[in-house]
């Protein structure tokens, strides 16, 4: 059960960390700088994020 729970607080950071970039992104193209670095990152980030999708949650312990 306590990896469940980290299961889906991973899935949360890397939802937030895919917000976040997306967000810096936007501010780099607002102000003309280039962002090749950002999107090499965001690609990292898109990879870890679907990792954690594929992992499964523990199944339920028999009583």
């Amino acid at each position: 059960m306590q990896q469940d729970e980290e299961i889906r607080e991973l899935r949360e950071v890397v939802t937030n960390l895919q917000w976040a970039l997306v967000e810096t992104l936007r501010c780099c193209e607002l102000v003309g700088q280039d962002a090749a670095v950002d999107e090499t990152l965001l690609k990292r980030i898109e990879k870890a994020g679907n990792a954690v999708k594929r992992m499964k949650p523990s199944p339920p312990l028999e009583q």
